[in-house]
């Protein structure tokens, strides 16, 4: 469960979590570029040990899996959440090109994985795994010691993914806790995680993913799709935008009172949309949420917006104000926390701005007059 010294800590300084849910799937052999590149929704472009994010779709358009395609030299590695690893490897081999010559390995046999998030997470990962891992570029990875280490964070902080041999995990994390002590590191669960993805508009399977008949043309995933090739959805995606070439389009919402998955929102006597995914937001004390709007609705800015719970009689409340947002819905740290100048141990010192850019039922932002 979230709390709120959980998200400070992610926000002001470093956490950890081994929750479940990221599988990593090695794809190698002579056919190992054609297999992927018949089954990821982009285009396959990528050097060796860069990292790109795409989705896996089923034949009707909708997710599969929200997945990161990292190149091994003439190998691939799927970082993908929402499937289990049986799960992701039988949809490779269903889907790969006839005659295909390639192995599908789930790396989680050999390895597992714990992630480090927070502003900081560089210097705890650097004390822990040495100074060379601090200067990995977002979306790329690094072999280390058996393992490996990936940058691809999705809270807004600085975010690393480590696979760690199992012959040797159970130390290495020990030392990782040790260490975390100087850092006031917290190990966190998934939710924790998935609020802080929300707070940054990153596209969570488990949550806006999972909502019935959605696909990446209705969840502004559409710069993860290619036009130029085809892959498993893409004729559905096509007809789906041949159907209606203006679909209603996600869309952040925020409020100060809560709201929930399937209630509405509206202008005055206008239904635009449901709301497909909620959560509340410790750091603007708010309720975030993701509404499927008409085009015409799907922009930020927009005050004077409701939302109507979805009850029924006596259970009816009065509608919740609102507005669209784009997110990020607030400052992150790790915009201003820089390896070369700043430490844990001194941010006494350091003059940040505020990380709450916004109120969610203010149409100002804080650093506005008022």
């Amino acid at each position: 469960m979230t709390t709120r010294d959980d998200v400070v800590a992610l926000r002001s300084g470093v956490v950890t979590t081994t929750a479940p849910g990221t599988v990593a799937l090695r794809i190698e052999g002579a056919h190992a570029f054609e297999v992927v590149d018949a089954i990821v929704s982009s285009d396959l472009q990528l050097q060796d040990a860069q990292m790109r994010p795409s989705l896996l779709l089923r034949e009707d358009g909708s997710p599969f899996a929200d997945i990161e395609i990292c190149r091994d030299d003439e190998a691939f590695v799927l970082l993908a959440e929402g499937p289990t690893a049986p799960e992701l490897a039988d949809y490779v081999r269903a889907y790969a090109p006839a005659g295909s010559t390639f192995t599908a390995h789930d790396l989680g046999e050999a390895l597992t994985r714990i992630a480090i998030h927070g502003p900081y997470a560089w210097e705890l990962l650097g004390a822990w795994r040495g100074l060379d891992l601090v200067g990995l570029p977002y979306l790329t990875f690094f072999r280390d010691r058996g393992g490996l280490v990936f940058r691809s964070g999705k809270t807004g902080e600085y975010g690393y993914d480590v696979w760690l041999p199992r012959a040797t995990a159970g130390e290495e994390i020990a030392r990782l806790h040790e260490l975390g002590r100087a850092f006031d590191a917290r190990e966190v669960a998934v939710d924790v995680i998935d609020t802080s993805m929300m707070e940054n508009g990153f596209f969570d399977i488990r949550r806006e993913g999972a909502w019935p008949g959605a696909t990446p043309i209705e969840l502004a995933l559409q710069w993860r799709v290619s036009r130029r090739k085809s892959y498993v959805g893409a004729e559905a995606l096509a007809a789906r935008r041949a159907l209606s070439p203006e679909p209603p389009r996600a869309t952040f919402v925020t409020a100060a009172d809560p709201f929930d998955k399937g209630d509405l929102v509206v202008s005055e006597e206008r239904t635009l949309g449901p709301v497909i995914a909620a959560n509340h937001s410790h750091v603007l004390d708010a309720w975030i949420g993701i509404a499927l709007l008409e085009r015409e609705w799907a922009h930020a800015g927009l005050p004077g917006l409701a939302v109507v719970r979805r009850h029924d009689g006596a259970n009816a409340s009065e509608p919740i104000a609102a507005r669209t947002v784009s997110p990020p819905v607030l400052r992150n740290l790790s915009l201003f926390v820089s390896p070369q100048r700043h430490a844990y141990a001194s941010r006494g010192d350091d003059a940040f701005p505020t990380i709450t850019g916004m109120r969610a039922a203010d149409s100002r932002r804080e650093d506005e007059p008022r």
